[in-house]
């Protein structure tokens, strides 16, 4: 073979070709870590949401056996708040972990007062409500922030309408003004 001739053809047309099947595996090999990443980002993100709706899911059910345990002494199972706290830790940052964490001190220092029996009327009941439910509240609008890009704060939880003046229930209003 000729290099001067034939072999210079040859060589010549062999690397476009080289260079188009480098260049699509290149193209393969790039577009499957993008591919990956974005998957992993999203099967994240879904885990962090989840997580968030199981801390605000326990949240909700560990303040009502909160109630409960002021009103009859039934004690608080406290197992599924754990696991969900748990979760978190495990797929959320560390701001969000934090905040969650202060439920959890707030939850500590609800279950010791209605455990001493320091919480004895509805108005004290209230202002323990109000905290864990100002606790609450704010890691909902750090959620919203991170997880939903919704920038602007919710003032008030939707599981009840705020405290009249006074502090009272609204069925105890009722009945106060019927008196």
């Amino acid at each position: 073979m000729n290099l001067a001739s034939g072999g210079l053809v040859q060589f010549g047309s062999i690397v476009p070709v080289l260079g188009g099947i480098l260049g699509t595996l290149l193209g393969v090999v790039l577009g499957g870590m993008l591919t990956r990443r974005a998957q992993k980002e999203h099967w994240l993100r879904d885990r962090q949401v989840d997580a968030c709706l199981g801390i605000m899911r326990e949240s909700n059910r560990v303040q009502f056996g909160f109630l409960s345990a002021w009103r009859d002494g039934t004690r608080t199972d406290w197992v599924a708040w754990n696991e969900a706290l748990t979760v978190l830790t495990l797929v959320s940052r560390p701001d969000l972990v934090s905040v969650a964490h202060q439920i959890d001190q707030v939850f500590w220092e609800t279950n010791r007062k209605i455990s001493m029996r320091e919480i004895t009327s509805e108005e004290e009941w209230a202002a323990a409500r109000s905290t864990i439910e100002d606790a609450r509240l704010v890691f909902i609008n750090l959620a919203r922030r991170q997880l939903a890009d919704r920038p602007e704060p919710v003032a008030r939880l939707a599981a009840r309408p705020p405290f009249p003046e006074g502090g009272q229930q609204v069925g105890e209003v009722e009945r106060s003004t019927q008196s």
